[in-house]
């Protein structure tokens, strides 16, 4: 029924009956609650005050969130996004935001993708609140390129006693891909590490058991397993690795993986033989084939009695069927090769030029060769008090015989750590990643350091992840040359943190430096 023709008929009634007559908005409140339609409008008929015309009915607007019919700008025309518009539907409230190019997420292509006026920025995610605070973080770069999957980058963390492994995709989504619990009250995983060739991705870490109140010391294993790209196991039950030390605290593990098989380096520390003064180290190596069988385990050789913190770092040797490891024995630096068997095959390099001042080495090999290579590594100037550091590399070659030792780039704080990042599929590094000091102030800062293909040092920049970010820093390159910086620190409210308590993990996206 039209405006007029309820006029008209509420006239009538006015003058037949001379009675109380109900309003138009009684009439419609009664037909609304009826269940009726609402009445109908066009250009000839209007709509009473207080109600609009849309879509032939007219619409009460006092309850509406916007004016049915109405349309408004949404969205931003920030970055590569472009304003959209959205309609008042008939219940007086907006619909979708139309014609608009909305955000996405941000990448490393002089864009700016996520539209929040910074081109190829990102802010630090928060993954984790809970980090073990006296554990390293593992991350690594996954190319999954030869499944035809895209890459991934694999995240483990020590939470609870537990290491959850995480994954995060092109897109920015993280999600939990699995997660490792103890096998006991008793029983904690601790110092999970990661590497990757393709889409296998072997991953290693420490089972701690220790009974409170038994007076007896803490003991420990190590298990390696195999994941892939999508953090899931691969391999079935994990296999214990053996050591032969019958040390009660192991200090580090080291793994490396080449074309068909695993290795596992386990550092492990306790009290002189004897009875001796001061503690000592040893190194233990153990390599398995890469389908994880128990009978191609080696037997655990004990490779060194190492000094001080210099390493250990391996890698796959230039043809891929052996490993280099870099490692201090008795305070000299070398170089050793180990087979797939475990055997430590050929003679070590002694590395003459490093004294122990030295620390944070990273093998590359030459492509092609067995034992040829160049070792990055840091030099702190000035000894124990030390307030300025060298980053250097020596490169040998084996035929002829040749050590050729270079300063790469002066640090005016104390690097006291260095990470060195290489992208999938490439032997060099391109990216570095210090922790100093500085000597006055005594505040600790992350430095990111380009290199080029050539190995030199090419920019220096700060990076003010946290005011006083904590040891387990990790730098990851992409195979799509996007970046990561992992880095974890003591909650900001705890002024003192507990030993084994819980940290705060962030990662930063990075592009460049």
């Amino acid at each position: 029924m039209s405006h007029v023709s309820k006029l008209l008929l509420l006239s009538c009634l006015a003058c037949a009956f001379a009675c109380t007559v109900p309003t138009i908005d009684e009439l419609e409140a009664e037909a609304d609650a009826a269940g009726r339609p609402y009445y109908s409008c066009n250009s000839d008929h209007k709509c009473p005050t207080g109600s609009v015309c849309f879509e032939e009915r007219c619409i009460r607007t006092a309850d509406l969130a916007c004016i049915p019919g109405e349309r408004v700008a949404c969205g931003t025309d920030e970055g590569v996004c472009k304003k959209g518009s959205r309609l008042c539907g008939a219940e007086g409230t907006y619909g979708s935001c139309e014609e608009e190019v909305a955000p996405s997420f941000e990448k490393c292509d002089y864009e700016d993708n996520d539209c929040d006026g910074r081109v190829d920025r990102w802010d630090a995610i928060k993954l984790s609140g809970s980090h073990d605070l006296g554990s390293s973080v593992a991350a690594v770069a996954v190319d999954r390129a030869s499944v035809s999957k895209p890459h991934a980058l694999l995240v483990v963390t020590v939470e609870d006693r537990s290491l959850l492994i995480r994954t995060r995709t092109a897109d920015g989504v993280v999600s939990l891909a699995q997660k490792l619990s103890p096998s006991g009250p008793d029983v904690s995983l601790l110092s999970p590490v990661l590497v990757a060739d393709k889409d296998v991705v072997a991953l290693a870490w420490v089972e701690r058991t220790y009974v409170i109140g038994s007076g007896n010391p803490a003991t420990h294993s190590v298990y390696l397993a195999l994941l892939n790209g999508e953090g899931k196991l691969t391999s079935g039950a994990p296999l214990r690795i053996p050591y032969g030390s019958t040390q009660p605290d192991l200090k580090r593990l080291t793994i490396a993986m080449n074309r068909n098989a695993i290795l596992v380096l386990v550092t492990t520390t306790g009290p002189s033989p004897a009875g001796g003064p001061g503690f000592v180290q040893q190194l233990w190596s153990v390599t398995v084939a890469r389908s994880l069988q128990a009978t191609t385990l080696s037997r655990a050789e004990p490779m060194a009695n190492p000094s001080d913190d210099f390493g250990p770092h391996a890698t796959a040797n230039g043809t891929a069927d052996s490993f280099l490891v870099a490692h201090d024995h008795g305070g000299t630096r070398r170089v050793m090769s180990i087979s797939n068997g475990g055997s430590l095959s050929l003679s070590p390099v002694a590395l003459g030029a490093l004294d122990e001042f030295t620390h944070s080495p990273f093998l590359v090999p030459a492509e092609g060769t067995r034992l040829d290579f160049t070792l990055y590594y840091v030099r702190n100037v000035g000894g124990v008090d030390a307030r300025t550091s060298d980053f250097s590399s020596v490169t040998y070659t084996a035929d002829p015989v040749l050590l050729t030792s270079s300063t790469l780039k002066s640090h005016p704080e104390r690097i006291e750590r260095m990470r060195m990042a290489v992208r999938p599929g490439e032997r060099k590094p391109s990216l570095a990643l210090w922790a100093s000091r500085e000597a006055v102030s005594g505040k600790r800062f992350l430095y990111l350091v380009g290199l080029s293909p050539a190995g030199l040092v090419e920019d220096v920049k700060p990076r003010a992840v946290a005011p006083d970010p904590d040891f387990g820093e990790e730098p990851v390159i992409m195979p799509d040359t996007s970046r990561f910086l992992f880095y974890h620190h003591s909650p900001s409210l705890t002024a003192v943190p507990a030993v084994g308590g819980p940290s705060e993990l962030y990662v930063q996206p990075f592009c460049g430096l």
